[in-house]
């Protein structure tokens, strides 16, 4: 017989592969273990990854956190876009706050205090320049989604808070409502700065090699940024619920039905509470580290 043709039976070390592979795609075909592209989509649209070096797999952050500088010239210039034009957003919204007037009771509830304290001098202002920055912003997207990581919630993001600022317009006893919502940009000015004024990824507090001025604008920068991120989004957001709902029902009570204008932005209030909420826990999950293995550690 010759051996050229003669047919054999695959050995030991090559017959142990083809049943790990076989035995682990039947895994997957039962749904023991979800593929590794569905578990990646699952977190994949998040805030958190637009600027953490996260392994999009388990989301945890990865040994080194700060994400690298990388030649992504539309992401560096959307990233000056919204440093420079969030600047004159913030500065607006600020200037239309002051303190309480003397006429005010010194005993003000929260639900009363907020809408005390605004001034509205600049709103028409402030409310052009807002809205220019999130169509100019969302243009961009459009045009260059390679400038963010997950374009899509950059958009839907957008699109929704347009709808939010429309509602002072049509009812302008509301517009404290958007001056207060609108103060969430310092954090998000705070966010990009993060990552911009250190694209090298350098540790956040004087490591060795890193000067002394690097490090502590990192370091404040970094500070400011969870500062913000407890006081305006986990603290601030929730806390506006009660005022909002006090207008909400003063207006139910003049206009004799529920279905009014502060009912739609009650209900845009909660949903940026759930993405505040989402984006909290994504935070936390991405600092919580994988813990390694004894075979990582060696015997």
């Amino acid at each position: 017989t010759d051996p050229s043709t003669t047919k054999r039976a695959p050995s030991s070390g090559a017959f142990l592969p083809v049943c790990l592979s076989a035995a682990g795609r039947a895994m997957t075909k039962n749904g023991h273990e979800a593929p590794p592209h569905k578990k990646k989509m699952a977190r994949n649209h998040s805030l958190v990854v637009e600027h953490y070096n996260i392994d999009t797999t388990s989301f945890k952050m990865r040994p080194d956190p700060m994400l690298h500088y990388d030649k992504n010239l539309a992401r560096d210039v959307h990233d000056i876009f919204n440093l420079v034009v969030l600047i004159p957003v913030v500065a607006l919204n600020l200037a239309n706050w002051g303190p309480l007037p003397s006429s005010a009771r010194a005993d003000l509830a929260l639900a009363d205090l907020v809408p005390a304290l605004w001034r509205g001098t600049y709103f028409m202002q402030f409310w052009w320049t807002t809205f220019a920055y999130f169509v100019a912003d969302a243009i961009f997207v459009l045009a260059y989604p390679r400038c963010v990581r997950s374009p899509s919630v950059i958009i839907k993001h957008h699109l929704a808070t347009l709808g939010y600022i429309f509602l002072p317009l049509w009812y302008r006893e509301a517009e404290w409502i958007m001056g207060s919502c609108m103060i969430v940009e310092i954090n998000t000015w705070l966010l990009i700065a993060r990552r911009f004024f250190n694209r090298a990824g350098d540790k956040p507090f004087f490591s060795i090699g890193v000067p002394f001025t690097k490090s502590l604008r990192i370091k404040l920068i970094s500070v400011f940024f969870y500062l913000t991120w407890l006081s305006i989004r986990i603290l601030g957001y929730p806390l506006l619920l009660f005022p909002i709902y006090q207008h909400f029902t003063l207006r139910t009570a003049k206009t004799g039905s529920r279905l009014n204008v502060i009912a739609v932005g009650l209900g845009f209030h909660l949903v940026f509470i759930t993405l505040n909420f989402k984006w909290t826990v994504d935070l936390v999950r991405s600092k919580i580290r994988p813990r390694r293995s004894r075979f990582e550690k060696g015997l």
